[in-house]
């Protein structure tokens, strides 16, 4: 008798420590579904910005190839004023 009443504790006992990682596994999986969410969004939002940032880019060498002056740095890293050459 006391063979069975040990088997029918151990069987609970193995069935609540089941519960609990099956609890413990479908957190994890819950976490992993929001991360692999959080990281595609992440990843659309920062291709988005790469379109845009060429775009402007493509854009101000649109508008340098046509000035006929510029200011910026020079070769020593100096502050300087450019004027395009006529051709």
């Amino acid at each position: 008798m006391i063979d069975i009443l040990t088997y029918a504790i151990a069987r609970r006992k193995s069935a609540a420590k089941l519960d609990e990682l099956y609890s413990q596994t479908k957190a994890v999986a819950d976490a992993a579904k929001d991360s692999a969410e959080t990281s595609k969004a992440a990843a659309e939002t920062s291709k988005d910005l790469l379109n845009k940032t060429t775009a402007a880019a493509q854009q101000a060498a649109a508008s340098v190839a046509s000035a006929s002056y510029a200011l910026g740095p020079d070769e020593s890293g100096r502050l300087s004023f450019f004027t395009k050459k006529s051709t």
